[in-house]
């Protein structure tokens, strides 16, 4: 029924937000550095970093959990289970950038090096 798809896009929308703001999240930290591991690198010595994170994690709390604001702006809380779609989310970008650093510094004339690491 129309109400139904109505809620089932509303929650596929919160999803969707969800997915994007954590992959933010750990996107600030894989690229901080061009080619050093991000491990190596330390993801605890920016603290103006963290309180951006935060701030950018309260709201999408905010915009997802609190009622008629996740209705007005975001959509609805989703399902239980769909909390993990940003672990694959996560899983690629991992292996994209620690991949791309691990190339680069492996061989720092190479195609990847030249193309990939601004």
């Amino acid at each position: 029924t129309g109400p139904q798809q109505y809620q089932v896009m509303q929650e596929a929308a919160g999803a969707y937000y969800w997915t994007l703001v954590l992959g933010q999240v750990l996107h600030i930290f894989l690229c901080k550095t061009r080619l050093m591991n991000t491990r190596a690198h330390g993801i605890f010595n920016n603290p103006i970093m963290f309180y951006g994170v935060a701030c950018e994690i309260f709201l999408i709390i905010i915009f997802l959990f609190v009622p008629k604001v996740n209705e007005l702006l975001v959509g609805l809380p989703f399902p239980g289970q769909f909390f993990v779609i940003f672990l694959g989310a996560w899983a690629a970008m991992i292996l994209v950038q620690e991949g791309r650093k691990s190339i680069g510094r492996r061989d720092p004339k190479g195609f990847i090096h030249r193309w990939f690491n601004w």
